[in-house]
């Protein structure tokens, strides 16, 4: 289990940095890759974000989002590739034209001149490294519907894919950072509870004393529930209404109890709303069939000792 912590795999490449710079010290004291790796030292910083605790998810969080930004970026790339051919096709055709304004031809050469020279100056002009109109004044030269292409290329990769990458990244790294938060917030509510108990279970005795740790108290106060309403609480968390609660219990049901129901909770109560009113029903008219059977049976003793009497 050591190595399933990056961490533990961090401070293992760490050390191993080390010992290999005092081997080389030893044998080769005058090699150049010393200095390199003595630089390698200076990643130790790293290991502090460990000690931080909203440091240590924003890192994670970054981590994260990593894969869904990379995907999003190669979509940009893409498009920024697909308009750099274009325009440069579009300039070495208009280049044949164009014999005899050299200082005109110097400049689209060098906006975009190839490939590589149109994507240079679309990533520019997208990432506000160049004016639009640096790039675009001679372009209008050429052709005024290659210059109204470009604008909307740009604007369209400015407004549309970056916007997209930002809000993707936000996306993943919030929600990251909310299972962060519910990690760190179950561990917290599990040491609490079962580190004092030997036992794997808590009773309704036990939840009422240690919610009025101090700790307890805030975090329910966080969450707006009503500390002393302790043993209607446990009883929402006693859900198979065994007596005890166990940590698996005692997690989800704090959890759970945070914010707005999810929309998996509210089809679940509506279904179980449903099934107890079927329930109910079939009760109804079977109550009701019983009745009228005991109400029929009643009149016909009541008219039997009737015709008895006379």
């Amino acid at each position: 289990q050591y190595f399933s912590s990056p961490w533990n795999c961090f401070d293992l490449v760490i050390v191993s940095m080390q010992v290999i710079d005092q081997i080389w010290e030893t044998v080769a004291p005058s090699m150049g890759v010393l200095r390199l790796l003595r630089l390698i030292r200076i990643a130790r910083v790293i290991r502090t974000i460990r000690l931080v605790e909203e440091m240590h998810t924003i890192v994670r969080s970054i981590v994260a989002a990593m894969i869904p930004l990379a995907w999003t970026l190669i979509l940009l790339i893409g498009l920024l590739f697909m308009g750099s051919v274009f325009f440069t096709q579009v300039i070495n055709e208009a280049l044949v034209q164009l014999k005899d304004e050299a200082e005109l031809i110097a400049e689209l050469r060098h906006w975009f001149g190839s490939v590589g020279r149109s994507y240079l100056t679309l990533c520019e002009s997208t990432l506000g490294g160049v004016s639009w109109d640096e790039a675009l004044r001679p372009l209008m030269k050429v052709s005024p519907w290659a210059g109204v292409l470009l604008v909307c290329h740009n604007a369209f990769c400015l407004l549309v894919m970056m916007n997209m990458a930002t809000s993707v990244f936000i996306e993943v790294a919030m929600r990251n950072a909310q299972e962060e938060q519910d990690r760190h917030t179950a561990k917290h509510i599990s040491d609490l509870f079962f580190l004092q108990h030997s036992s794997d279970t808590i009773t309704s005795e036990n939840f009422c004393d240690m919610i009025q740790e101090p700790e307890m108290q805030e975090y329910f106060k966080a969450i707006n529930v009503d500390p002393s309403e302790a043993r209607g609480l446990y009883s929402l968390l006693d859900s198979d209404g065994s007596g005890f609660v166990d940590k698996d219990e005692l997690v989800s049901g704090c959890l759970r109890l945070r914010g707005s129901a999810k929309a998996l909770e509210l089809r679940m109560l509506m279904y179980e709303t449903t099934r107890m009113h079927s329930q109910m029903k079939s009760f109804q008219a079977r109550c009701d069939e019983m009745l009228g059977w005991v109400v029929g049976t009643m009149e016909q003793v009541f008219s039997e000792r009737g015709s008895m009497s006379a």
